[in-house]
């Protein structure tokens, strides 16, 4: 093998080898990203869960801060339908919260889930990408290599001559 053909060779292994390891990189970055968005998903799911359990505390708070004020004005508690209607639409109100809250910690959820899937995608994309980047640098370079052959004395290749002329620039030969 002349001392062109071991450049080539370097230099497609060298090529393919970058292309692999990019890929292998991005990927790892992929892997990264779609963590970090379950991570959220899953503070997104909790929050909703807090938010909603404060929403019901703060309505238990409500209607015994209600009923303490309508039992020491002396109404009966059972028998006051403003009293009753009182309760039952703050109950409402906070019932359509609570559903609110979870409708809104469901979707923040699935969009996190969304954007995950889309990190992993990413990365399986870039992997492959990487590998076929890499055996379109081999193949290449195997064409190349294939128009260097062996001329005779005097004689050259157009391929030979391109990197003949790249290795004498750059001292090699």
């Amino acid at each position: 093998m002349t001392g062109t053909e071991i450049i080539l060779v370097a230099g497609l292994a060298v090529s393919a080898g970058t292309a692999v390891y990019s890929g292998i990189q991005a990927q790892g970055q992929a892997e990264i990203m779609e963590a970090q968005y379950r991570e959220q998903q899953d503070l997104a799911k909790l929050q909703a869960i807090q938010e909603a359990n404060d929403r019901r505390e703060r309505l238990r708070m409500i209607l015994a801060s209600q009923a303490a004020v309508a039992a020491s004005s002396g109404i009966q508690l059972d028998a006051s339908r403003s009293f009753l209607a009182a309760k039952a639409a703050e109950i409402e109100a906070a019932d359509r919260d609570v559903r609110n809250i979870q409708i809104f910690g469901a979707s923040q959820s699935r969009q996190l889930g969304i954007a995950a899937e889309g990190a992993a995608a990413s990365g399986r994309a870039s992997l492959y990408s990487g590998f076929l980047s890499a055996g379109g640098s081999l193949l290449s370079g195997a064409a190349d290599f294939s128009k260097i052959g062996t001329p005779a004395k005097g004689s050259s290749t157009p391929a030979a001559d391109h990197y003949s002329a790249n290795i004498d620039y750059y001292g090699y030969d």
